[in-house]
């Protein structure tokens, strides 16, 4: 009986490790999100930016994933790669897409405009994973050289965004969202 136990507990315990996610580690172009800058390629270095007001540095580069062209955005803040931004044309969404899925696995949401993963199941227990967010038209365009030179380009992007950085973008929306609440309520 106490074998029995025993081994209905290991098999338990075999099972719930077997749930736990390993957590994913987003990277673009072999660069890795939250990476010191100090481990940035020398060659991306060329054309960063300071943003004194929030203390970010913007490092630009245009690059080709695959064949694809890229205009490409690193957001460092403290010296950590708090953020990515690639685009490019939108008529490479779908292959992008895979090429993510192929590398990352299934995604975790989708809509008819977006496809995010998480490196962690998101969970009320935890702190906010780290995101990754492919948008399949975006109404940003960049000053890179995807763009350059064709008016009316549409563009997708991809966003890498750390954990402080989803962190700080839920907490601005429900700021945001709490003022046009308050606001409404005063009109009605």
């Amino acid at each position: 009986m106490r074998t029995v136990v025993t081994a209905c507990l290991v098999l338990a315990s075999l099972a719930a490790q077997s749930q736990v996610q390993t957590p994913i580690t987003f990277s673009f172009k072999g660069i890795l999100l939250n990476s010191d800058y100090s481990t940035f390629p020398l060659s991306y270095k060329d054309d960063c930016t300071p943003i004194r007001s929030s203390k970010t540095l913007v490092c630009v580069k245009h690059v080709e994933v695959g064949k694809i062209p890229m205009d490409a955005e690193f957001y460092f803040k403290d010296n950590r790669l708090d953020a990515i931004e690639a685009y490019f044309p939108a008529d490479k969404y779908d292959v992008v897409i895979m090429a993510l899925q192929k590398k990352y696995g299934k995604w975790e949401e989708w809509n008819a405009k977006q496809y995010v993963w998480y490196s962690t199941p998101p969970s009320l227990d935890s702190p906010p994973p780290d995101e990754l967010t492919v948008l399949r038209v975006t109404d940003f365009m960049p000053s890179g050289k995807v763009g350059q030179g064709a008016s009316g380009v549409a563009l997708s992007n991809i966003r890498y965004l750390s954990m402080k950085t989803a962190r700080d973008k839920a907490a601005a929306r429900d700021k945001s969202s709490e003022q046009e609440i308050s606001n409404a309520s005063q009109d009605l």
